[in-house]
C-alpha cells in the first residue's frame, strides 16, 4: 500500500528492504557517484547502515528516525569518506 501511495506522490521507484538488498538496488537506480544525500527515517540501525555504505565520498545523511539501540557496527566510514550525519528531530512528544 505504501509504495502505490509513494508512486501516487511522484515516486520514480520504490525499493523494498525486506525483499531486495538496498545498497545495490539504490545504487543501481541512481549510480554509485549520485548518492550524495540520502534521508533516513525508520530509526532502523540497519537502515542508517545501509545509507552510510550507499552515500558516496562527501555526502550527507539526514537521520530523521531516532533508533534506541546501540549501533552494532563500525562508523570508520564516515572519517574515511568524508562523510556526514545530520540529526534532524522532526516533532517532539507533542505532536
Amino acid at each position: 500500500m505504501r509504495f502505490g501511495i509513494a508512486k501516487e506522490l511522484g515516486a520514480t521507484h520504490c525499493v523494498n528492504g525486506s525483499t531486495e538488498d538496498v545498497v545495490a538496488r539504490c545504487t543501481e537506480i541512481c549510480g554509485r557517484d549520485n548518492l550524495g544525500l540520502v534521508v533516513e527515517c525508520s530509526g532502523a540501525n540497519i537502515a542508517l547502515k545501509q545509507a552510510i555504505e550507499m552515500l558516496r565520498p562527501n555526502g550527507e545523511v539526514v537521520r530523521v528516525g531516532m533508533g534506541f539501540k546501540p549501533l552494532e557496527f563500525s562508523i570508520n566510514d564516515i572519517t574515511s569518506w568524508n562523510k556526514s550525519i545530520i540529526g534532524h528531530m522532526a516533532y517532539d512528544s507533542t505532536s
